[in-house]
């Protein structure tokens, strides 16, 4: 009998958890105010294996800074170079610019700030169940050859996903739009399933610097944030979870018919991208 290779166990279906450690950047300023509370503004900055930083947004409530921060003089809380341990969830809103267009602004919404040790171990960590609302757009990154010509970094499927991710706020439920990078073979997967499926996934929060180009021919360096995905699962509508990426079984004996079934919601409610 060929051995099931795929996994199963049961994820939660309203699931949005970040944890970040590393260093602010600058104090929290005032941004905006909702439903009389304050809103303050700030960067942490987490170091990656490879050295680079991704330098993510933070917005974050008074009462949540209260706990971890003093008041300055300036009416911000001091707190730039802290190395703190963030735990929260990833938002998102859309930002009205000109003619009529919106954009989406990423954030991390923090519910607990801890003040740690300089030296501790920078984190970022994410995980999400969420559907897929908008069409997936799978691409290849550019290569690179060196002065030989010799491929010094292989061309990797890449897709861009966008993830609806509901959960539950004060007995109501509110919806996030996250987008993600599904690399390789998950790639390719989440590609052919497009539109409905639901999934949950692992990674990290990361930034990107590129650039766009004007019709005026300016260039200006601007800044993308997005879900990293190292790790990603489908899931059935009672929470049951399978590989993305599926393995092959070896091939049974003739008398045996063994058949691993992949179950996906084909129609998310609560999504509105209008």
């Amino acid at each position: 009998m060929a051995e099931n290779t795929t996994e199963l166990k049961e994820v939660e279906l309203e699931l949005n958890k970040v944890v970040l450690t590393g260093t602010i950047t600058e104090d929290f300023t005032y941004h905006h105010s909702t439903k009389g509370a304050n809103i303050y503004k700030s960067f942490i900055s987490v170091k990656r294996d490879s050295g680079t930083d991704d330098v993510l947004p933070i917005l974050a409530s008074e009462k949540v800074l209260k706990e971890a921060f003093s008041l300055t003089e300036e009416k911000s809380y001091g707190s730039q170079n802290y190395t703190v341990c963030v735990e929260g969830i990833m938002a998102s809103y859309n930002e009205h610019v000109e003619n009529g267009k919106s954009k989406l602004i990423l954030f991390v919404k923090p519910n607990n700030i801890l003040i740690v040790a300089d030296n501790t171990k920078p984190s970022n960590n994410i995980e999400l169940t969420g559907y897929v609302v908008k069409d997936v757009t799978v691409r290849k990154t550019p290569g690179l050859k060196d002065e030989k010509g010799i491929c010094v970094r292989q061309k990797r499927t890449i897709a861009d996903v966008m993830l609806g991710v509901n959960i539950s706020v004060n007995k109501r439920s509110v919806s996030y739009y996250i987008p993600c990078i599904f690399w390789g073979k998950a790639a390719s997967a989440i590609g052919k399933l497009g539109i409905g499926t639901q999934v949950n996934i692992h990674g990290r929060v990361q930034s990107r610097k590129y650039n766009k180009k004007y019709e005026s021919g300016n260039v200006e360096e601007k800044v993308a944030y997005e879900i990293s995905v190292a790790d990603a699962m489908l899931v059935s509508k009672n929470g049951d979870v399978s590989n993305l990426v599926k393995v092959e079984p070896k091939k049974p004996a003739k008398e045996k018919h063994n058949k691993v079934t992949v179950k996906t919601r084909h129609n998310p409610n609560g999504f509105n991208l209008d």
